[in-house]
């Protein structure tokens, strides 16, 4: 008899609710097709943009630590900072300054970077476990809020190491995984499934909470009003930050 499960999400439903209509099913496999397409298109571009990306970290975190070490000013401008850095670099001095109610200054910048030095720390393993889990979590929400049944992932089988995924619905994150990207072994994604699994254990998992600007309609005034209602009424670029 198998042990009963313990790490499943909040919002998978006790009992299947099957679709009798076919009209409502055809809706359902429609918006299944265009969030599965979603996701694809958010793995690709978003695996693009990690690739190297705790190198680059770890170098503008390091380069920034040097430069406030210095006791006089640099004789040039240098590279643009990582983004990550600068938003935690931006965030600081525009709070700064509102709470001055000045605008931001060159002591403002200085005094966030000296604190974003405090706060972050280099990055440790591989670049994009991280972004990994997110669009694992992504497909997972996708196909338990369709099937109503749970992505399992399991390290044995028979009492033997054996990294692999159940039969059925759970066979969906391979499949979509290897097909985007051959170099990802299904125990990586076994090890991807279960870390989302004990993370969502007793919570809810939803697409809509993971990736919030599926569905998203922008207007003439540049807000950005969400699927399920939310509106962001303004985004603050980073402020530009260079460091030899």
């Amino acid at each position: 008899m198998p042990r009963p499960r313990t790490n499943d999400p909040s919002n998978l439903p006790a009992a299947i609710n099957l679709v009798s209509d076919p009209a409502r099913e055809a809706l359902l496999v429609v918006e299944f097709q265009k969030r599965l397409a979603y996701l694809k298109h958010s793995f690709l571009i978003g695996r693009a943009a990690h690739a190297g990306d705790n190198v680059a970290f770890n170098a503008s975190l390091e380069r920034l630590r040097r430069r406030l070490a210095r006791k006089y000013p640099a004789k040039r401008r240098g590279d643009r900072i990582h983004p990550e850095i600068e938003m935690v670099i931006s965030h600081h001095a525009r709070a700064m300054a509102n709470a001055e109610n000045v605008a931001v200054s060159q002591r403002h910048i200085q005094l966030a970077a000296a604190k974003t030095v405090e706060l972050l720390r280099p990055r440790r393993g591989r670049p994009d476990d991280a972004f990994l889990d997110l669009q694992v979590s992504g497909v997972m929400a996708l196909a338990q809020e369709v099937t109503g049944r749970p992505v399992l992932a399991r390290k044995c089988r028979d009492s033997v190491y054996d990294p692999h995924f159940a039969d059925g619905v759970s066979q969906v994150v391979p499949l979509f995984f290897q097909d985007l990207d051959e170099t990802l072994t299904v125990t990586r994604l076994v090890d991807s499934v279960r870390r989302i699994r004990k993370e969502y254990a007793g919570k809810p998992l939803r697409f809509s909470d993971l990736f919030p600007l599926y569905g998203a309609s922008f207007d003439r005034d540049c807000g950005i009003t969400l699927r399920r209602g939310y509106r962001l009424e303004a985004f603050e670029p980073n402020i530009p930050i260079y460091c030899p």
